[in-house]
């Protein structure tokens, strides 16, 4: 029968894992780089489970008992940039190179901070790094073509996600990422192919549910898209862009009440959300609510190039005498008149990169 430390090391299970590392730091039976490597993987599984802070202080002991434990300065470096602390965490990645100049993983994580601030290029640099290192490395095959995707190039991204899906094809997140990237290039059935595929590997994926309610609602199937969106609202009741895809989908079958409560809720869960309130625009002009324009307008001062706002502030206008506001408005002619009511992608949420348990996938 395995010990308590031979599962504190093979579970996979954040829970179960430090229930038996916690056994085995507690037994007394080990001491120094042992000892550490069972704080190390504590913290791991606290990572896993959304709690950086306590992941910290596990590494701080692992690296107490081990100043040279090179895996524990990555994973707090990780654990640091969760809570934004982004000096401290490229501080210990750096170490963690400097210990140990061909830690894949380390470089991985160094890409992931990059990518989530929006520094793609540099985000790259360290994703081909850590893949020189370790050319299996799934999770950062996923991350750089997530970066890729972010500069428009969706192929080359597709062609990483390819990559990523052949080394780890029981992991959702490389189908739903190449879903999107399908998706960007009007290829919505290839699409909905590959957010099928990662709703079957994990049925709880709200993203996934969401954004192939996008590429319905892109085909007009909206019943479909409807479906999609209540099943990922279930999954996940306080986001915003859910509620607000969903009034969109509303908004395009005329069902202005229900759009009407959807951008209400996704307006309170995030007032700064200029494009729920550029649509809410809308629903309150057909249901001849007070505080249309007044969301327009707010919407605009929030983002400027909101297209659906631009298209509801003209439609807002729209009155007796007021024809030719609305035109300008909406930028002028018929098609500024148009109110799409189209849908927005979850695909910049730095979410799609894998947390945690993704983060070192194939790797130490």
């Amino acid at each position: 029968m395995p010990s308590d430390a031979d599962r504190c090391e093979t579970e996979k299970e954040p829970e179960a894992a430090i229930l038996y590392c916690t056994r085995a730091i507690e037994s007394g039976r080990y001491v120094k780089a042992a000892l550490a490597a069972f704080h190390d993987r504590r913290g791991y599984a606290w990572l896993a489970k959304g709690e950086p802070e306590r992941a910290i202080e596990e590494f701080d002991t692992a690296i107490g008992l081990n100043p040279q434990f090179a895996g524990a300065c990555a994973k707090r470096g990780a654990a640091y940039a969760e809570t934004s602390r982004i000096d401290s965490a490229f501080a210990d990645l750096d170490t963690a190179i400097r210990l140990d100049a061909t830690y894949a993983a380390a470089c991985n994580t160094r890409g992931l901070i990059y990518s989530r601030s929006e520094q793609y290029d540099r985000a790259i640099e360290n994703f081909d790094t850590a893949l020189r290192l370790y050319p299996d490395y799934a999770a950062a095959y996923n991350n750089r073509g997530y970066a890729y995707a972010h500069i428009g190039q969706q192929r080359r991204a597709i062609v990483d996600y390819d990559a990523a899906i052949r080394l780890a094809p029981g992991e959702p997140k490389p189908y739903h990422n190449r879903g999107v990237a399908y998706h960007e290039l009007g290829e919505h059935d290839r699409a909905i192919k590959d957010y099928d595929g990662a709703i079957m590997l994990d049925p709880t994926y709200a993203y996934a549910l969401a954004d192939r309610g996008f590429a319905y609602q892109d085909k007009k199937e909206y019943e479909r898209a409807l479906a999609d969106y209540a099943a990922a609202i279930r999954l996940k009741e306080d986001e915003p862009l859910f509620l607000a895809n969903r009034g969109s989908a509303h908004l395009a079958q005329g069902r202005y009440e229900e759009a009407l409560s959807d951008l209400d809720a996704a307006v309170r869960l995030d007032p700064l959300d200029a494009r729920a309130l550029g649509l809410r625009c809308r629903a309150r002009t057909v249901l001849g609510q007070d505080g249309a324009l007044a969301d327009c307008y707010r919407s605009l001062s929030l983002s400027p190039e909101v297209a659906d706002t631009l298209a509801s502030r003209g439609f807002a206008l729209l009155r007796p005498r007021r024809r030719a506001a609305a035109s300008r408005a909406c930028g002028g002619g018929r098609a500024g008149l148009r109110c799409s009511a189209r849908p927005r992608s979850r695909w910049r949420n730095p979410a799609a990169q894998g947390g945690p348990a993704f983060l070192a996938v194939g790797a130490r």
